[in-house]
């Protein structure tokens, strides 16, 4: 006998039949569960006074997710060096790729693609890109223009300085208007 006919005899032995009154019973237990599961869809139909509608498209984000850092220049404030190289590369360039990006920001650095793909799909869950497929690569494009966004996060972090520490951020102020008045 050769070895391809040994394996194949070795399995049939090991291979347990179940006995054919066990396998009615587990057949039958399917086809009574199919049963319940049709007539439990039926039931839905009947009761839903509304169409079926299609699922609505998730809404983009209109809230992003800003940390501060005020030793920090610039947008840095807000975010990472790379990722406020990224935000400034978008909105100067508009909608773009990762390529694309990689492009730019390698005029001046050397960063390797999936380093680029990563900050732009983090910047993507923090909601300042949004992405949307398109021919096998991710198109990226600015929730919002640069001006938009530093608006946004100082009026977040003033107004979470108010919440928190509202007698010593309104002391500030009124010394900050002092100041600019004898100016």
């Amino acid at each position: 006998m050769t070895a391809g006919k040994l394996r194949k005899k070795d399995t049939a032995q090991k291979a347990v039949k179940k006995p054919a009154a066990a396998n009615v019973g587990e057949d039958e237990k399917k086809r009574q569960k199919r049963k319940e599961d049709k007539k439990d869809i039926k039931e839905q139909k009947i009761t839903s006074s509304s169409p079926p509608t299609k699922p609505a498209a998730p809404e983009p984000k209109q809230e992003f997710t800003i940390s501060f850092h005020p030793e920090r220049p610039g947008l840095e404030k807000f975010m990472g060096m790379l990722e406020a190289e990224v935000m400034k590369i978008v909105w100067t360039h508009g909608s773009m790729t990762v390529k694309r990006a990689l492009y730019f920001i390698n005029k001046e650095h050397n960063y390797a693609y999936t380093t680029i793909m990563t900050v732009m799909s983090r910047l993507s869950d923090k909601g300042l890109l949004a992405r949307e497929k398109q021919a096998g690569s991710y198109l990226y494009t600015p929730v919002t223009d640069e001006k938009k966004f530093v608006k946004t996060a100082a009026e977040k972090i003033l107004s979470g300085l108010m919440d928190d520490y509202r007698s010593v951020t309104t002391n500030l102020f009124h010394k900050i208007r002092k100041a600019s008045k004898k100016s």
